[in-house]
């Protein structure tokens, strides 16, 4: 069976609930977020009456989304000094190591170029809409869905690329 453990980042996670991700998933993939991302998506997202902060937050009470207290790592400190990041990414960096998840879902991009020049696994949520269908977590039919509902929150070329790479799968 299937599973993997990812972080999410608040852009990520706000999108893929947006993009209305099948709470299936859930079985299949371990999402993890750090206290400060939750501060960003559902605590600051009510405030602002945001519909996907209410559903985050049902996803945590649900147990599919897991909570994590931020503790300081090593590594993570190392390779951020010289960053300007804000209180989620930094905090969900800690979290990939301290948890050793096997990849980030993010869509900032200067946070996955800094992914990407440290090494650190990362998947953009259209990245994320095809893995969970090569992995038939996702039919295609359903992955086309929630691909057509994120369409509006990421850039067209992503958009296409993902569409077409789905269309050919079989």
């Amino acid at each position: 069976m299937y599973k993997i453990k990812l972080v999410f980042d608040s852009d990520g996670l706000i999108k893929l609930t947006k993009a209305g991700l099948p709470h299936e998933i859930f079985d299949s993939v371990n999402v993890y977020i750090s206290e400060d991302v939750y501060n960003e998506c559902v605590i600051e997202g009510k405030r602002g009456l945001y519909e996907e902060s209410f559903e985050i937050e049902s996803l945590i009470e649900s147990k599919k989304i897991f909570k994590k207290k931020q503790k300081t790592n090593k590594r993570a400190l190392k390779i951020l000094k010289d960053h300007n990041f804000g209180k989620g990414e930094e905090s969900i960096a800690h979290l990939f190591f301290n948890i050793k998840a096997d990849a980030i879902v993010s869509d900032d991009k200067k946070f996955l170029n800094f992914l990407f020049n440290n090494r650190i696994p990362f998947m953009i949520p259209a990245d994320f809409i095809i893995n969970l269908h090569e992995n038939k977590v996702l039919n295609k039919k359903d992955a086309l869905k929630v691909l057509g509902e994120l369409k509006p929150f990421i850039k067209d070329k992503y958009y296409i690329k993902t569409k077409n790479e789905l269309e050919a799968k079989k």
